[in-house]
């Protein structure tokens, strides 16, 4: 069973139907879906193989308990001020890279996600985080 992934408003919803077509499992909330109402949604329908893909860092320390309880992943897009061919590189990297991490998981997992330039080229790092 794969991963679904569910990227937040703060992503292109444009993202999801390039991955999709690429045959990853995703989704997206409406505009003005509270954080609240999609990590439990996530939660409900998904469990750990349920991924929010998120840009809003201030979500990881206001919505600790409720991704906790509702026993979801979560990758947050560390990009204040990127552009969406940017998200999309980050995104796209983070969900080849750590798919079967995520499947091969036995609880949760949190990441942070961002771009490195090395010798002018730029690489996706990704570190996982607790919570």
């Amino acid at each position: 069973m794969d991963p679904y992934y569910y990227l937040d408003e703060g992503l292109s919803s444009r993202l999801v139907t390039r991955l999709r077509g690429l045959g990853f499992q995703c989704g997206n909330f409406e505009r003005q879906t509270s954080d609240e109402v999609s990590i439990e949604e996530i939660g409900r329908n998904h469990g750990r193989l349920g991924v929010w893909v998120s840009r809003d860092l201030d979500a990881k320390r206001e919505q600790q308990d409720r991704i906790v309880n509702a026993g979801i992943s979560v990758a947050w897009i560390r990009d204040e001020n990127g552009t969406p061919a940017k998200h999309q590189f980050l995104v796209y990297n983070f969900l080849y890279r750590y798919r079967n991490v995520l499947v091969n998981a036995t609880s949760p997992l949190y990441f942070e996600v961002w771009e490195r330039m090395t010798n002018g080229i730029p690489n996706a790092v990704v570190s996982k985080v607790e919570l």
